[in-house]
């Protein structure tokens, strides 16, 4: 889980300005346990399927080796309930108008404070809030929270011990546009698809391979199955 103060988009420390703001609404005690925390944040889309273009061109790039996996979100829940005694919290973001991230007010949340992490959902909630222009991602966060200095000095925190696997339902490769290389830079890319497919085979043998069809005109579905035998 990554610190959103390493991420590209920066705006995704917006939500702090809340903090400072005088009509924040919150009780000067909770702005000083809010500010305090510090959130690491792993990012997942809920629907693909629909921006299958601009997903794949989002973080494909040259320099980059990019798969896509995709995971049974209810087992997925499961394993992280049941192998860590630590809070994880799930945030479906809520894309706001440009203005509203520019000027955040904070969001209007029914607080119960009878939950010894009330200010903790809070936080979250705030946190998942995002421009309209990445309304395409369709994100779901999935956060964990860390108090005070230790903290701030971190980029990342990881949740060690737990084994997410058996909630894998399939990987997908990217897709290659054929089209725009030339023999020879189609046959390396073959190349480099087969040794993706073996290495991810060599680790997860269970778990199904696929390949997006992104730019495949002779496909009617937008991923396909590999076997061994790559073409």
């Amino acid at each position: 889980m990554a610190a959103p103060s390493e991420w590209d988009d920066v705006f995704e420390m917006k939500y702090l300005d809340i903090l400072d703001s005088p009509n924040n609404g919150f009780p000067s005690e909770d702005v000083s346990k809010l500010k305090d925390m510090s959130i690491f944040c792993t990012c997942m889309t809920y629907n693909n399927s629909d921006n299958e273009e601009a997903s794949w061109r989002s973080y494909v790039t040259e320099r980059e080796q990019v798969i896509r996996i995709s995971y049974d979100f209810a087992k997925l829940c499961t394993i992280l309930d049941k192998s860590t005694n630590q809070n994880i919290y799930i945030g479906m973001v809520d894309y706001l108008p440009r203005k509203a991230i520019l000027n955040p007010m904070g969001i209007n949340c029914i607080r119960n404070k009878s939950d010894e992490n009330d200010l903790d959902i809070l936080y979250v909630n705030n946190f998942c809030l995002k421009q309209d222009a990445y309304k395409y991602e369709m994100e779901l966060r999935f956060c964990k929270i860390i108090t005070g200095e230790q903290g701030k000095s971190q980029k990342e925190c990881k949740i060690e011990n737990i084994d997410i696997s058996p909630s894998i339902t399939k990987i997908t490769l990217p897709p290659i546009n054929y089209k725009r290389l030339t023999q020879e830079e189609a046959e390396s890319k073959k190349n480099d698809q087969l040794q993706k497919f073996k290495r991810l085979k060599e680790i997860c043998p269970k778990i199904s391979i696929h390949v997006s069809n992104l730019y495949d005109t002779s496909k009617e579905d937008m991923t396909s199955e590999l076997t061994i035998n790559i073409k």
